[in-house]
């Protein structure tokens, strides 16, 4: 992952030099609220990783001690830990160290015509290069599309809507942007969507095979305890899958992030977050039904859905 500044005697533009075209290049001076929200959305943005770490390191203890011994697993675990918590921390330090009030930081793109962040040193992206662009609190995360590329985190204000249209990759819009920023009432309307995805076909196809699993693990025991350890794990799972899923929703939709459609060839395309419709044919919006902010409809097998305040007006939106 980068904010844009990983080597200290680079120069603040690419090494082909800057283009005109398609926008000249911006450059910022980071205030002291910019340098905070970078730092932030830094370790916001690694927080998976952490977790991944600890769950490795957790699994793999938990493996060993089955295989030769408590104690051994602990030790293996604890080393795994310190370790991979310190490949993250040093990745962290090494990002946020350069992002103070001060620096400089510019956006555009090189003759080449690849999008480039520069700050200390120069990231070049080509199109499509992003899979995700979260915008919140003044700074816009970009995911890439092969996670060894690393989240790049940039100052609002060096990314346009354009450039982000570019870096995912989206065919020419033949409509205007729509936005609309996350609240409690739409995080509160996206979460009971997903927990109506508990009743989907994969979920239950799992539940299935759990359901099978207990029941063969446990065949030489009476009927009553078969039943109940079946229970009793098919709740624990849906609890599980339904904490999840809240988790997911509470991360991905944080108060202020903005999400964002466009029109092209009559189909609705979004970036608005993993719960949500990625895209949309107008058609369908048009069939679909409305339940709070959201309207629903179906693809692919499932109900999916997208923020009313995204559907534009040429697809009408569906009566409550």
């Amino acid at each position: 992952m980068t904010s844009g500044a990983d080597h200290p005697t680079a120069p603040l533009e690419p090494p082909s030099g800057w283009a005109e075209s398609p926008r000249p290049p911006r450059t910022v001076r980071l205030t002291q609220a910019q340098a905070i929200a970078v730092r932030a959305a830094v370790s916001s943005a690694l927080r998976p990783v952490v977790v991944a770490s600890l769950v490795l390191a957790l699994a793999a203890g938990v493996a060993v001690g089955w295989a030769v011994g408590p104690a051994t697993g602990c030790v293996v675990g604890l080393l795994l830990a310190v370790v991979l918590g310190g490949r993250v921390v040093t990745a962290i330090l090494r990002i946020r160290r350069p992002v103070v009030p001060g620096a400089e930081r510019a956006t555009g793109y090189d003759v080449s015509g690849s999008f480039v962040v520069a700050g200390a040193g120069a990231r070049p992206m080509g199109r499509g290069w992003a899979r995700r662009a979260v915008r919140r609190d003044g700074v816009v995360r970009l995911h890439p599309r092969r996670a060894r590329a690393g989240v790049v985190v940039v100052v609002g204000d060096l990314v346009t809507v354009d450039d982000e249209d570019f870096l995912l990759g989206h065919p020419a819009r033949t409509g205007p942007a729509r936005e609309t920023v996350v609240d409690a009432r739409l995080r509160r309307d996206v979460r009971r969507h997903a927990l109506r995805q508990l009743l989907g076909v994969r979920v239950v196809l799992a539940g299935v095979l759990l359901a099978a699993a207990d029941l063969a693990l446990t065949r030489a025991a009476p009927w009553t305890w078969q039943v109940g350890l079946t229970l009793a794990s098919l709740v624990l799972f849906v609890l599980l899958v339904a904490g999840c899923l809240a988790a997911v929703v509470a991360t991905e939709y944080p108060d202020g992030r903005t999400l964002r459609s466009f029109v092209a060839d009559d189909v609705l395309h979004l970036e608005a977050g993993l719960m949500l419709a990625r895209t949309a044919p107008l058609e369908a919006l048009r069939a679909g039904s409305r339940r709070g902010r959201l309207v629903r409809f179906p693809g692919g097998g499932l109900q999916r859905a997208c923020p009313v305040d995204l559907v534009p007006a040429e697809a009408g939106a569906p009566a409550s």
